[in-house]
């Protein structure tokens, strides 16, 4: 089972609550900061906070597969973002998450364009909630998470949910081409 500490979940609503009730500009403009330092070829290290974490490319792309490499950072960044926000409204919600798995794709054109066009992610829920409760707390959780909303403006965002090994339902964001 998935376990939601009682500071997570009172921080989880008291964060929501005041997000949804500022008008502050300065308050609603948020700010990421990570820093990057090339150290060797195509291996670079980032900072943010106390945290330090590398990236590098495998040997057939120049790097030594010291680190995940960039596109993979980018793609998980998705599925974090959207982690914090399943959480959080399995949380305001009192639902019982007994497991959470999410694998996620991102399909890119290496031609002309060179941009991910779709982003593909399989949630796995497993859960004694009904499934109409699991589907709302998905789709609020998407129109919150950050990253997927962003990304649905410039490609395809799919996401298909199942629950306890059955698949409950797909949704489709973003420009209609992949």
């Amino acid at each position: 089972m998935v376990k939601f500490s009682e500071e997570y979940r009172s921080a989880a609503v008291k964060h929501r609550e005041k997000t949804t009730a500022s008008t502050d500009p300065e308050f609603l403009m948020g700010t990421t900061r990570v820093d990057i330092k090339l150290l060797e070829d195509v291996r670079s290290e980032a900072t943010m906070r106390n945290f330090k974490w590398l990236s590098d490319e495998p040997p057939e792309r120049g790097g030594r597969d010291a680190g995940p490499n960039p596109l993979s950072y980018f793609v998980s960044g998705l599925g974090f973002c959207q982690a914090v926000h399943f959480a959080g409204e399995a949380v305001r919600n009192g639902l019982k998450i007994d497991s959470m798995e999410n694998t996620l794709r991102g399909r890119f054109d290496r031609g002309k364009e060179r941009r991910f066009l779709e982003f593909i992610y399989d949630l796995k829920i497993e859960s004694p909630d009904p499934p109409a409760k699991i589907r709302a707390m998905v789709k609020t959780a998407e129109k919150f998470c950050y990253v997927s909303n962003t990304l649905a403006r410039s490609a395809r965002l799919t996401g298909n949910v199942h629950l306890n090994g059955k698949p409950l339902f797909s949704l489709t964001r973003g420009p209609e081409k992949p």
